[in-house]
């Protein structure tokens, strides 16, 4: 849990230490009795509820701005589309306080903005100008995405992306439709290339050529804040897989026995296994070894039907034991298959 001032008001983000379980309702209480430091106490519960997707994200990295230097990004007065802006006022920098702690992140863009009330457009187009960032290419199979930490206070938020690139026509730049930032602290802002609307900007409103991120976007509107910061990390593409959640309960039946990656890896104090057991029933015996290859604990020595199974490991023996940190292999053997695959658990 960290905590942050934004504005006087106090901001609480959870960052999960591990991987939440797919298509599970999770519960937040914050109980009264809560205390600042001047002693203003919560008088009632706060609760807020989420149930989790049964997905998981496929990362590819675009920018996570850990360099601090910021070197592929222009100032925003440096893009001849920013308008209605006060310049002393609006800047980009790197920040060493606001960050993403899901991802380790120590680092991130801060985005601070200004907003001439007299002008007739606002715009800021923070510019990605060139390096490795600038050279990630991709298709409309992607989701885009980055992780923004909102002030709440009104302005609006969107992508920019280059289609038919390498082709740098002015009217092949295409955008998200705009986002309100009523949010405070970090979200996962997020375009999904296949299926999400495109925007109106200075292209045909149509994705079909390779794409290249352009610039992240903001705009002033009626009622949202005249001036404040938000910041920005882990700019990045996704692809998603599906998880099948309860054991047999697959829609189609594997081609291939398979052991996939456990998720979150590294892990603790728990962890997820996926395999697959392909065309009929099979005896299945998956287990989990030290790097001695002395058996730690045997999670399945049964029959099961053609599916895609998922089974959790809390990280214990046979017995009921923690193990501790290190390397540990887990084995499935199917039939004449078998493949073994490496986990690390971090205490």
């Amino acid at each position: 849990v960290e905590h942050y001032n934004v504005e006087d008001r106090t901001v609480l983000c959870f960052f999960p230490n591990v991987q939440l379980a797919p298509n599970t309702e999770y519960l937040s209480r914050v109980p009264p009795g809560l205390q600042d430091i001047w002693g203003n106490t919560i008088q009632n519960e706060q609760v807020y509820n989420f149930t989790t997707g049964n997905f998981v994200y496929n990362v590819t990295g675009i920018d996570n701005f850990e360099s601090g230097l910021l070197s592929n990004w222009l100032q925003p007065q440096q893009s001849g589309s920013t308008t209605g802006i006060i310049t002393t006022q609006t800047s980009m920098g790197n920040n060493s306080l606001y960050f993403n702690l899901l991802t380790g992140s120590t680092r991130s863009m801060r985005l601070s903005y200004g907003w001439d009330t007299n002008a007739n457009a606002w715009l800021i187009r923070e510019y990605l100008s060139g390096g490795s960032p600038r050279n990630v290419l991709f298709d409309t199979t992607y989701v885009l995405q980055m992780y923004v930490f909102g002030d709440g206070n009104g302005n609006q938020i969107r992508f920019a992306i280059d289609d038919n690139v390498p082709n740098p026509a002015a009217s092949n730049h295409e955008v998200s439709v705009w986002y309100t930032i009523d949010w405070t602290g970090w979200r996962l802002f997020t375009w999904d290339l296949g299926s999400d609307p495109v925007g109106s900007w200075i292209g045909d409103g149509s994705l079909d050529g390779t794409l290249r991120f352009d610039s992240i976007q903001l705009t002033f509107g009626p009622g949202a804040s005249e001036s404040g910061t938000i910041y920005i990390d882990d700019l990045r593409l996704a692809t998603l897989t599906t998880l099948d959640i309860a054991e047999g309960n697959g829609k189609s039946i594997p081609e291939n026995y398979a052991l996939f990656q456990n998720y979150p890896n590294p892990f603790n104090p728990e962890t997820t296994i996926r395999y697959a057991v392909a065309q009929k029933p099979q005896h299945v015996k998956l287990a989990v070894y030290d790097v001695l290859g002395k058996l730690v604990t045997t999670l399945v020595d049964e029959t099961k039907p053609a599916g895609t199974y998922t089974i959790r490991w809390d990280g214990k023996t046979n017995q009921g034991k923690s193990v501790g940190s290190g390397t540990y292999i887990y084995r499935i053997t199917i039939g004449n298959f078998s493949q073994t695959r490496k986990m690390v658990l971090l205490r």
